[in-house]
């Protein structure tokens, strides 16, 4: 091990005092990498060896490494160095296909670095770094430094005081649990239901359970259909208009009028031979028949 210095405290450095300590650092890894170094003798080699070193990573916890690297912190909108995410809201993204999960081009780095570098005034550099969360540092000595891939979190908070395991259990949520949970099936269709605003609940005087019935009938009628015969599907969608009669007469009328059907005609009417008027009150089977009937139209075409 090559203790190369200690910096003082009792404070850290400030933003891009940390270079002042690690220049000669740097400038004698540039020279070990560019023009090499000759040792005199070595075990193997008892008449001399020229090599050539490099740094082949830098190995920080979070903060350290931003310190290090001369990037914004974790908690800025510049929050990830490796990544073209950017913006604290971005923070939970999930969509790896995504262009902004694209890996941080080295030379457009160091173009942003020595822009800071060279900027004229510190208003200029303060404008700089709030673009691009770049400042200059001593280690962009080195041709080969790309922080994107060789800024790697340290096996002891990984590992040893687990925040891999956190990452895991916790965030990603990947423990025996979930994985005994058994896959919903996918909807078989997706729909924009409504939901009930102030003043809707008003006018239709919508009690708490009504209001808790309205998801619940969404879910319903997203439910996949099962069964590959006739007479199966036909089961499923029995089945499924007896829990939809279960459930509270007002949340079935908000779903069929936010559906913008057509009242269904009273059965007693029809097998009188009577002309059809959709008028009454009509039950919570007639709402949910009449449910069941928008679902088939989606369902079969």
């Amino acid at each position: 091990m090559y203790v190369a210095g200690v910096i003082p405290g009792p404070e850290e450095p400030h933003l891009d005092e940390l270079n002042h300590y690690m220049c000669p650092v740097f400038k004698d890894i540039a020279i070990a990498w560019d023009r090499g170094v000759h040792y005199s003798r070595t075990a193997n080699h008892p008449s001399g060896k020229d090599t050539n070193s490099a740094m082949a990573l830098a190995v920080n916890d979070l903060p350290a490494a931003r310190k290090f690297s001369q990037c914004a912190g974790h908690s800025s909108n510049h929050f990830c160095s490796r990544c073209h995410l950017f913006g604290l809201p971005q923070t939970g993204h999930t969509d790896t296909e995504s262009a902004d999960w694209k890996l941080k081009d080295a030379d457009d780095m160091r173009q942003k670095a020595e822009a800071w570098k060279n900027a004229p005034t510190q208003e200029k550099r303060d404008e700089l770094f709030k673009k691009h969360g770049m400042r200059w540092l001593e280690v962009w000595r080195l041709p080969y430094w790309d922080p994107a891939k060789m800024l790697v979190v340290d096996s002891m908070h990984c590992l040893l005081e687990g925040l891999a395991q956190y990452h895991f259990r916790f965030v990603l949520q990947l423990t025996d649990k979930s994985a005994e949970t058994k896959q919903l099936d996918p909807p078989p269709y997706e729909f924009s239901f409504a939901l009930p605003d102030s003043t809707t609940i008003q006018e239709l005087k919508l009690l708490e359970k009504d209001q808790k019935d309205i998801p619940t009938i969404h879910r319903y009628l997203l439910a996949p259909i099962s069964g590959s015969s006739a007479s199966e599907i036909q089961g499923s969608f029995v089945a499924l208009q007896k829990r939809l009669e279960k459930l509270h007469w007002n949340s079935l009328k908000f779903v069929f009028t936010s559906l913008g059907l057509r009242p269904p005609i009273p059965t007693g009417a029809a097998q009188a031979g009577v002309q059809p008027q959709r008028t009454g009150r009509i039950s919570c089977a007639g709402y949910a028949e009449a449910l069941i009937d928008w679902v088939c139209e989606l369902f079969f075409h």
